[in-house]
């Protein structure tokens, strides 16, 4: 009898095991061996869905069309995009010109900065068959850059977004378009911080509203980091020093921004390339004011080795931002990704075994995606592989399914008015537990960009759900969703939001 109850004790005591939160997918028609510099996400066959488009470095670009049931269906490339190879090293998507059409903006290498590789302006003729729209002598080519991605980002207060072009050993550009032609910002860079021998490069962007002022600020980072603050009209004043961010994270391979602690603003997470340590900084802003503190320490989480890249997203539907980090060891060897649960104050508990979805796969990894391509309300997972020039091996592309068992929905915005995709308007929802902020942004995620519909994780909240859409310019529009498990399409100034579907 004792030891009975000593075995019922124990029992009651141990935490059940937890259930794998990825499933992997076999799609047939996702590549399997080559080599790639990352993808984007677009809808290529205007059927309202993003399709994958894999950036295969300097062999043109491999289109797969989503279907219902995560289907994935393989397209003659030369029926979408141009139909030939250039040094591409990232895309971003985006409808910038409003009419309805998604453009893609392609990121050339230009022969290490020696003007041999113009970028170019992809968009769709009468026959949907994206073409480039730019001479070589465009100031949009920027023939003296060597790219290294480009990120969409509304900086003044008219309904055309601006782009952020980055660049390796040469200066970030932005550009700015006002419905005739595009116009050269770059100025607005601060040229005295991305020029000179200590200053190599800056290979990635962050966009968001960081001091809640309604304008959309801009954080670049790479071999060094600056914080701008957008004073409005698109006029930008470097804050770095005021913000506290002077010090931290020199030389970072990538940022993020999301709202680790559900306070309603964007915190920042960096990638150090030389402690090998993320770091968190807790967002601690008031409209005009910029100020990040250091969070939690992350040291128990595994060091990243040479990261790759990473995302914020609540994967497991709990309403707090996960995350999801792609390693890559000595030599060139692969080693485990890490995904971890987010804690809620800024810090993650390693969830890697539990949850799945490491990658392990032969290739060389270059990021993830996470999106929900079902429709259901979770983050499916897709990742890529085929890192740039190293030998091709198995495994470019691989698809997992998001199994939780919380409640989630998806949230696309179509602008009637307002900058495309709904770019700068905060979204909040309002559920029984809370209240979620999200930002529509385009998201920079190695060297390719796009923007996605917005996702809410809500546990077991059954709803309904309260939605309010500050718009940009201030206009504001409330609906309600009757239920999650469902993803949903919001036009401006409409009365109700439609389902799109639900686990199709």
């Amino acid at each position: 009898m004792r030891l009975l109850l000593v075995i019922l004790l124990l029992v009651m005591t141990v935490a059940p095991a937890e259930s794998a939160l990825f499933r992997r997918v076999a799609a047939d028609d996702l590549p399997h061996t080559g080599k790639s510099f990352g993808a984007t996400w677009a809808d290529m066959d205007r059927d309202g869905r993003l399709d994958f488009l894999l950036l295969r470095h300097g062999n043109g670009v491999g289109v797969y069309l989503v279907r219902a049931g995560l289907r994935l269906v393989r397209q003659d490339s030369c029926g979408f995009v141009p139909c030939r190879t250039i040094d591409q090293h990232g895309t971003a998507a985006c409808d910038y010109d409003g009419d309805g059409d998604w453009d893609l903006y392609a990121t050339v290498g230009a022969d290490r900065g020696q003007g041999e590789g113009p970028n170019e302006l992809w968009s769709p003729n009468a026959k949907g068959i994206h073409e480039n729209v730019l001479g070589e002598n465009d100031v949009l080519a920027d023939v003296r850059g060597r790219g290294r991605g480009a990120l969409w980002l509304c900086l003044d207060e008219d309904r055309y977004p601006e782009l952020l072009v980055l660049n390796f050993m040469s200066r970030p550009r932005l550009f700015s378009f006002h419905g005739q032609g595009w116009h050269d910002w770059s100025e607005r860079l601060q040229p005295s911080r991305v020029s000179g021998a200590r200053i190599k490069w800056y290979a990635f962007g962050t966009a968001g509203d960081l001091d809640g002022d309604g304008r959309t600020d801009l954080f670049v980072s790479g071999g060094s980091q600056y914080l701008l603050w957008n004073a409005g009209q698109g006029q930008l004043v470097d804050v770095t020093d005021d913000a506290g961010l002077t010090s931290r994270g020199m030389g970072l391979l990538q940022t993020v921004a999301g709202d680790v602690d559900n306070d309603g603003d964007l915190d920042l997470l960096f990638g150090p390339r030389v402690t090998g340590r993320l770091q968190i900084l807790m967002n601690e802003s008031s409209p005009g004011k910029m100020r990040f503190v250091p969070g939690p320490g992350l040291t128990h989480l595994p060091k990243i080795g040479s990261l790759v890249s990473f995302q914020l997203a609540d994967f497991d539907n709990d309403g707090f931002l996960d995350l999801y980090m792609v390693r890559q060891g000595p030599e060139q060897t692969n080693v485990p990704n890490l995904v971890a649960r987010g804690q809620g104050n800024g810090d993650f508990q390693d969830m890697s075994l539990a949850w799945g979805g490491l990658g392990e796969v032969e290739a060389l990894p270059c990021g993830t995606w996470p999106l929900d391509l079902d429709r259901d309300g979770d983050l499916d997972l897709m990742l890529t592989h085929g890192k740039e020039d190293f030998p091709e091996r198995t495994g470019i592309s691989v698809l997992y399914e998001n199994t939780t068992g919380n409640r989630g929905l998806t949230l696309e915005l179509v602008t009637t008015n307002s900058s495309p995709h709904g770019l700068g308007a905060r979204v909040e929802l309002h559920t029984g537990t809370g209240i979620r902020v999200r930002q529509v942004r385009g998201v920079l995620h190695h060297g390719s960009s796009s923007v996605l519909p917005l996702h809410f994780g809500l546990g077991d909240d059954p709803g309904p759900y309260g939605v309010v859409v500050t718009w940009p310019g201030g206009a504001v529009q409330e609906v309600e969703l009757p239920r999650a498990g469902v993803a949903y399409l919001l036009v401006e100034g409409a009365e109700e939001a439609r389902i799109l579907g639900a686990g199709e």
